[in-house]
């Protein structure tokens, strides 16, 4: 997964992001969007600081706005999507990258065109 370079970080909130701040940043799963509506939010609830040269979070819950936000862009979707949305974020990226295809072969394999 790419992250935004610490210098992007560095432009928007004054300095490269620390490990704490990361990990938050990694529940984005690279939406440049939402990283961005993220960092805004935790800006607008005070929640980064510079600590030792880096931008650190002060609390790792979400601010309620990013929810909000995240929770908007979703109110679209079918429940049926809305329910295998929420499978899929408890059994994770990498179990779905891994396990077979209806029996017939790696996801990896199926995406790139391969039969099964």
């Amino acid at each position: 997964m790419r992250h935004p370079s610490s210098s992007s970080f560095a432009g928007i909130v004054g300095a490269p992001p620390g490990p704490d701040l990361l990990d938050q940043v990694k529940g984005a799963a690279g939406n440049p969007l939402f990283v961005l509506e993220l960092v805004w939010a935790l800006l607008d609830h005070g929640q980064l600081e510079i600590a030792d040269g880096c931008v650190e979070v002060r609390s790792s819950s979400l601010p309620p706005s990013f929810v909000q936000s995240v929770l908007r862009r979703l109110s679209f979707l079918t429940q049926p999507t809305l329910e295998a949305l929420q499978v899929a974020s408890v059994l994770g990226a990498d179990f779905f990258s891994q396990r077979p295809l209806g029996g017939s072969g790696s996801a990896r394999h199926r995406s790139d065109g391969g039969g099964g």
